[in-house]
Order: structure tokens, then sequence, then C-alpha cells
């Protein structure tokens, strides 16, 4: 995993509630999320993700315990599909190995 992720040139994900921290902070990676201490994103932070971000992310997750609808107008903004995750899944190791081939377009 991470050899895969060092070879990727966009650094960056955007994520609706911020799961990801540990993991982003152990690959050098980016976690940009979209709920802001525990509030739901305004459509400020939205638009300024859109416009400053769209170069940079590599890939749109959602955990599957929150509403994908949320994040269809940034998914179709970006023109990038919208991926699920599972972080509180019993089998994390397949779960970070599925994440990465997300993050790697693999």
């Amino acid at each position: 995993m991470e050899e895969k992720l060092k070879q990727q040139d966009k650094r960056k994900f955007l994520i609706f509630h911020p799961a990801l921290t540990y993991f982003a902070q152990d690959y050098g990676l980016k976690q940009l999320s979209l709920e802001q201490e525990g509030k739901e994103p305004s459509i400020k932070l939205i638009k300024e993700i859109i416009q400053h971000q769209q170069d940079s992310i590599s890939v749109l997750l959602i955990q599957k315990e929150f509403d994908i609808n949320r994040m269809q107008t940034i998914s179709q903004e970006l023109d990038m599909p919208i991926e699920q995750i599972n972080p509180l899944t019993y089998n994390w190791l397949k779960e970070t190995i599925r994440i990465t081939e997300l993050l790697t377009n693999e």
C-alpha cells in the first residue's frame, strides 16, 4: 500500500466525515473533509473546494452510514464518481487495501 500511495500524483481526497485522519497522516495524504466540527458543509465551503481543489483531488469518498446524495453536486461539478467506504468494517485491512485502490485509481 505504501509504495502505491507514494507514487500517487494527486495526494488529496475529499471525504464527507473525517474518518481517515490517521490513514492520511500515515501515508502522507491530505484529507479534505466536508463536515466541519460535526456540522453540515456550507455552500461556501463546497464552492471553495470545487474552485480551489478540483485539480488535486483523486477521489470522493463517503462512509456507508451517510447519505450519498449529500455529495451529488460536488460529484457532478468535479466530474468524479462517489465511492462508498466502510471505516467501521470488521476487516479493516481489506478495507484499507480497497481505499488504496480507490485513491490510486486501480
